[in-house]
Order: structure tokens, then sequence, then C-alpha cells
């Protein structure tokens, strides 16, 4: 399973580059901040934490000029402060560093001659790359321990992420800005890990450039 993944996310990644090639394509860079929290089964106690994305991408043209395929690569942070997920007790927040993959259909709808509005959707596979998670103990975190997110040896969560992503930007000339709303289908924690099964959930807004 592990295997099919990885092999999953090489042929996501080996398609960007591939269509990066095409000259009918414009190119983004796209950076913002996020606003993550655990979201579905067992999330009542998870709160919302700051965390920040960046990459870039492709807008691909298809049969009309207003209509478009935009793969992109992106290094996404998400994460929660849970008090369920802590099998250590304390205040733990936990942050996962993904390397995700959105395939989103755009439709693009002109106000003016150099300014647009753009609105995508379309699934999104991601692998959990790095990540810390802290636990504070006291009022003022006087004590604190932190742990590999993701490590056997800290809290074990699954790097595996696939859902759906959903986008609105505002573009004037080559500069958009936008927001931008993720939801995991898949659980963090492992079946076998004992603990909950929430899943991933952020919202994003960014700004970015066409190149």
């Amino acid at each position: 399973m592990k295997t099919m993944r990885k092999r999953i996310m090489f042929a996501c990644l080996l398609a960007v580059m591939t269509l990066a090639a095409s000259a009918q394509i414009r190119h983004f860079a796209k950076t913002g901040v996020t606003a993550s929290r655990y979201v579905g089964t067992h999330s009542d106690g998870a709160e919302w934490v700051i965390r920040y994305n960046a990459g870039f991408g492709l807008d691909i043209p298809l049969h009309n000029k207003y209509m478009g395929f935009r793969p992109s690569l992106l290094l996404f942070a998400k994460g929660s402060c849970d008090y369920a997920q802590a099998p250590m007790g304390g205040e733990p927040n936990t942050t996962q560093v993904y390397l995700e993959v959105p395939l989103q259909l755009s439709y693009d709808v002109p106000l003016t001659a150099h300014t647009q509005l753009t609105f995508a959707a379309g699934p999104y596979v991601a692998y959990g790359v790095f990540g810390k998670t802290t636990f504070g103990w006291g009022s003022a975190f006087e004590s604190e321990v932190k742990v590999d997110t993701f490590g056997k040896d800290g809290m074990d969560l699954r790097r595996f992420d696939t859902g759906l992503s959903f986008e609105v930007d505002y573009e004037v000339y080559d500069v958009f800005f936008g927001l931008s709303y993720d939801q995991g289908f898949v659980p963090i924690h492992k079946r076998d890990s004992g603990y909950k099964y929430p899943c991933n959930g952020s919202v994003a807004l960014h700004v970015g450039y066409y190149f």
C-alpha cells in the first residue's frame, strides 16, 4: 500500500513537470497563510492553528478560453491543537507539512479587460514530509516536549492524505489574491494506533503571480 501511494505521488509530480513544457500554458507561483484544524469524527476538541503554504502551478487552457486545468505542487503546512490526540498529556500543538498536488478544474469569469475571477475545484493528493508536535504544560508553558509528528517514536501520524480542494481567485493584470479550502478524507491516525480518527481541514489565504 505504501509503495502504491508513493507511485501515485510520483506520477502526479511527473505529470506536472511534463505539462510545464507547453508554451500555451501560464505558470504561477503563490504563497500565503493557512488556518487549520482537525474536522469530522472525534474532532470536537480541536482548535485552529496558523500555518503556511507555498508553491507553483500551471494554468492549462481546455476547449474554450474560460475553462482550464490547474495542477500545482505545494508545500502545505497543516495541523491543529487537540487535547484528544495527546498521548503524553499537556497541550499538544501539531504541525504536519505535506507535499501536496491539487488537480483542479477552473472556470474564469472576466470582469474587465485586466481583471477576472477564477473558480477552481478538484481532488488533491498529499504526502507528509516533516513536522513537529509540541506538548506544553503550565499557563506560561514552563515545560514542553517536542516530538516528530510522523515518526514512529513520536505521534506516528499517517503521512498519506487525499481529499477535495476548492479555490476562488481575484486576478488583476498578472497578480492574484485567493481563498481556498482543503477537506481531507483520510484519518490522521492509523487504524491500529488506538487513537481517534479526525481528518485534516484547512482554509488558506494566498497571493500569487502569473509569469
